[in-house]
């Protein structure tokens, strides 16, 4: 999962936090796609087509992603 719940607050993990951070340089999902099959080689993508699908829609429930300036 992207995220989880630790005292009533989500907390993203390693991946959730790359895809927040390119998120908030601009990138698209398309380019979070592209850096995610370059740095695990061999990797469908199809499925890191479908996490990234995920973790951006984990994102958008977050607290944090709504007062925040992403627009994704």
């Amino acid at each position: 999962s992207a995220s989880n719940l630790k005292n009533g607050y989500a907390q993203l993990n390693e991946t959730g936090i790359f895809i927040w951070k390119m998120l908030e340089k601009g990138a698209t999902k398309e380019e979070i796609v592209t850096a995610i099959l370059k740095e695990y080689e061999g990797a469908p993508i199809d499925l890191v087509t479908k996490d990234v699908d995920n973790i951006i829609t984990a994102i958008k429930n977050l607290p944090a992603y709504k007062s925040s300036s992403l627009l994704v």
